[in-house]
């Protein structure tokens, strides 16, 4: 649940057309993020102390305080516990020949660091680990920096072997997406819905899943949603009492701020690149623009270096509680910031 909630706190569900929806009012989907209504605001300074909790590494730590609270909103809920007892017997008969059809497609990609495993279906994944849930996205999933490294996954209830298969490939290639091209997170879902959906694993899941209602996550979070679903969404943000993240980011004094505070942590040359894409906001700043901004001479210009820098800036965009999300990745052109 505070994994559900620091997104919808910094945004990230709304920057990514994620509807965030009252737990079994509207029915599930893969767009949907079901979320329990209790009185959070009763915690102090919830939503604020949820956006700047740490989610990349599992297990999930947070404070014990903030878990006491949230756990005492729950004394007494009648909040059934997730069933998954056929998930659970489709993966133990499919698990290892997808792990193998896993390591097969990615046995001639350079490792981030050396592997000390030997054998082949041992490569990157040295375990898999699944908590069941009713709540939030189709499954959240720890991303691996290093291998061989175990995954570790919130599923959600009414999912299946393909959103097992689907988290642990984003889990093990997400930060050389991130890292070595400048991607972001609708790239690396990209990828993992090709590899899903048309690599030599498809066949091995619909030999154990003929049926699913898997979508691929890129598909889902650019269907067009009904104004009933939108403003459902709305007035639940509302019911809980989350700061409604709209024109985010501003100027003051030429500094950049976040819903009217300076932003913490930021480099000069960081300061710059987002004082010029909030000028621009919701329209392209082009690769020229930042290369005049950062570099004295054509001689000096680095692509990688602007990439590089940007992702930084999606960094430091996190760490003061707002979701990276909101810098989008035009190819070829340059950056957007969503304001």
């Amino acid at each position: 649940m505070i994994h559900t909630a620091h997104s919808i706190a910094n945004g990230f569900f709304r920057a990514n057309n994620f509807f965030v929806a009252p737990y079994r009012e509207v029915s599930q989907t893969s767009q949907t993020v079901p979320f329990p209504e209790l009185p959070y605001q009763t915690i102090p300074r919830f939503w604020d102390r949820v956006k700047r909790v740490d989610i990349r590494n599992f297990p999930l730590e947070f404070d014990p305080k903030l878990i006491s609270g949230v756990a005492g909103l729950l004394k007494g809920r009648s909040l059934e516990e997730p069933e998954m007892t056929m998930v659970k017997k489709t993966w133990a008969k499919a698990g290892g020949e997808i792990l193998a059809g896993i390591e097969k497609i990615l046995s001639n990609v350079r490792l981030p660091h050396p592997s000390t495993s030997s054998g082949l279906a041992m490569t990157r994944i040295s375990g898999i680990i699944i908590h069941p849930t009713n709540f939030g996205t189709t499954c959240s999933f720890s991303v691996a920096d290093s291998f061989p490294a175990a995954v570790e996954m919130y599923l959600r209830a009414d999912k299946d072997i393909y959103s097992i298969t689907e988290a642990i490939l984003s889990a093990i290639t997400r930060n050389e997406v991130y890292l070595e091209l400048d991607g972001m997170w609708s790239e690396s879902e990209l990828l993992v819905d090709w590899l899903v959906t048309k690599s030599s694993l498809s066949p091995i899941l619909k030999k154990y899943q003929p049926k699913s209602n898997f979508i691929p996550t890129v598909k889902y979070t650019r269907m067009k949603q009904g104004a009933k679903l939108m403003k459902q969404s709305e007035e639940f943000y509302r019911r809980l009492g989350v700061p409604i993240l709209e024109n985010v980011f501003g100027l003051k004094d030429g500094q950049p701020t976040i819903a009217g505070r300076p932003m913490e942590n930021i480099s000069p040359r960081e300061q710059k690149i987002l004082a010029i894409m909030i000028n621009k906001s919701n329209t392209v700043v082009t690769i020229d623009e930042l290369s005049d901004l950062l570099f004295a001479s054509d001689e000096e210009f680095s692509l990688a270096a602007i990439a590089k820098t940007v992702q930084r800036l999606r960094d430091k965009l996190e760490q003061n509680g707002v979701s990276g999300s909101f810098i989008q990745t035009l190819r070829g052109q340059g950056y957007v910031l969503k304001n």
